[in-house]
C-alpha cells in the first residue's frame, strides 16, 4: 500500500479528478479519500496535481 497526499481542486461540478502514478495503470486499487477544505493561506501555497508519497507498508 502507498500513502500519497495530494492538493486537488473540486470543480462547480462537484467533481475531483485524480490522476495517479503511471504504475497504477489497468489495475484495480482500493481508494480512501479524506477531504480536508484548506484555508486560503493554504490554497495559496498549494502544489495542485503534485503528488506527495507519504509512505508504502
Amino acid at each position: 500500500m502507498e500513502t500519497m497526499k495530494h492538493i486537488e481542486h473540486i470543480g462547480t461540478d462537484g467533481i475531483l479528478q485524480i490522476v495517479m502514478p503511471t504504475n497504477f495503470q489497468d489495475t484495480s486499487v482500493e481508494v480512501v479519500v479524506v477531504v480536508q477544505p484548506l484555508s486560503s493561506a493554504e490554497r495559496s501555497q498549494g502544489t495542485r496535481n503534485h503528488g506527495i508519497m507519504l509512505g508504502e507498508s
